[in-house]
């Protein structure tokens, strides 16, 4: 069938050729006609993961030679999965299965971690959860761009919490999916309920990857409720505030609205000083001022490569006597430089990845055009470069040939759209956050 192998083709350009034989080329066809496809998988699983995946994209996409849409059935060869009856108990907590975990790491602590005035509030908070009573607040919900910090301060609740002999459980959204997509392939779903709904503490990093996953948003809203039911405390974050979240269900966006939601706002370059001065002096490491300032400029856009770079150095010079100079450090993190230097995130890679997601040159976007196709994208880029840069007004304002009053109302533009869930301005505003981490 011509229609089914050209949507193959085009589905294995956006997720490889190895996701595309594996979920989709591997599916039966076992009738078609002009406005219908019937398939059969070979999993109840490999049905729920097309689901997920895939249904929305065939419904817009998956058209005749007539470009009239063409319906597919899906059944399953087999039969469905179920959660292990009691009966299998013992082999659902078998050791030969094991759920994977993110690591604490031993850097990610309280003590090494720099708040800045904007949020002291978290330390109350972080010294407050560590104390084994009922939470105040449940869930906590913190959110805020990437390198703010968001993981380091997650790992230091987990260090502190299990500190007080509290069960806690920490990890990444994507390791939950990937954890519960093993148990159901396994039969081991009775051992994935009863590791994440028994832990006291249950910490999610990055819940955004929970978007348009439909089996898995399922299943951590039951997760969810038995651990709120039962007093038991919830920390997530995001790179939005709960509303904002895109292709969340509505009831589990209420949940994350329970409790307290709290921006965290990134360090500036003094405050990134005082931590390189820290780090330092923890690790032993003697760096000239000039040295630090140098790390400074090198690694300051993010916290992460920042750490990254001084325990390079600790790795790398330990046994060095003398004050490193910024020209040894050159020397030292020459591959780490280089790698910054590619992957840093500037006001033309901004306008690049706008441009591009919007099928636009950058030319059409720092141009004079005022068609529609042009000035919304290019205030969402204007959007990005003060959001995220946190570049002064005038100084997008000469990226773009606009003056300052220009790129002030366009920005303010984009966070009033955002503010009322424009559709088209949020789906924008997500995606294009992901491309830029």
């Amino acid at each position: 069938m011509q229609a089914w192998s050209l949507f193959l083709d085009t589905i294995e350009e956006q997720l490889g050729a190895e996701t595309t034989t594996k979920w989709l080329r591997s599916l039966k066809v076992i009738h078609f006609d002009a406005g219908n496809l019937y398939l059969e998988a070979e999993s109840s699983f490999q049905v729920d993961w097309f689901e997920e995946h895939i249904r929305a994209r065939a419904k817009k996409t998956f058209v005749n030679n007539n470009f009239r849409p063409i319906k597919i059935h899906l059944t399953c060869a087999t039969q469905e999965i179920h959660p292990p009856s009691s009966d299998q108990e013992k082999t659902a907590s078998s050791p030969s299965f094991t759920l994977a975990q993110d690591p604490l790491l031993p850097e990610y602590q309280e003590k090494q971690y720099i708040f800045s005035a904007e949020n002291a509030i978290l330390q109350q908070l972080l010294a407050q959860t560590a104390s084994p009573t009922p939470p105040t607040f449940n869930p906590i919900f913190l959110y805020g761009p990437s390198c703010s910090g968001k993981t380091h301060l997650l790992q230091a609740f987990a260090h502190a919490m299990s500190s007080t002999h509290q069960n806690v459980l920490y990890v990444h959204a994507q390791t939950f999916t990937e954890n519960l997509v093993r148990s159901i392939r396994s039969g081991h779903m009775q051992q994935f309920r009863h590791t994440y709904r028994f832990a006291d503490v249950l910490i999610i990093d990055d819940i955004q990857y929970l978007e348009r996953k439909a089996a898995t948003q399922e299943e951590f809203f039951h997760t969810f409720n038995h651990l709120h039911n039962q007093n038991k405390q919830i920390i997530l974050s995001a790179n939005t505030p709960p509303g904002m979240l895109q292709n969340i269900e509505p009831r589990l966006i209420s949940r994350f609205e329970w409790g307290l939601s709290l921006p965290i706002i990134k360090l500036e370059k003094e405050q990134l000083f005082t931590l390189i001065e820290q780090r330092s002096q923890q690790l032993q490491i003697n760096l000239t001022e000039s040295s630090k300032r140098f790390l400074l400029e090198e690694f300051g856009a993010n916290p992460k490569s920042l750490q990254k770079a001084l325990n390079a150095i600790y790795l790398r010079a330990s046994s060095y006597q003398r004050a490193l100079s910024p020209p040894k450090i050159q020397v030292i993190l020459k591959d780490l430089i280089e790698e910054e230097r590619r992957e840093i995130l500037t006001p033309e890679k901004i306008t690049h990845i706008v441009s591009d997601f919007y099928d636009l040159r950058p030319e059409d976007i720092l141009g004079k055009s005022q068609r529609q196709e042009c000035t919304t994208p290019r205030q969402i880029a204007m959007f990005f470069c003060r959001t995220t840069l946190k570049m002064p007004y005038t100084k997008i304002g000469a990226h773009f040939g606009r003056d300052h009053s220009t790129v002030i109302t366009s920005v303010r533009g984009i966070k009033e759209k955002i503010q009322v869930r424009d559709s088209s301005v949020a789906t924008a505003i997500s995606t294009l956050q992901q491309k830029m981490q």
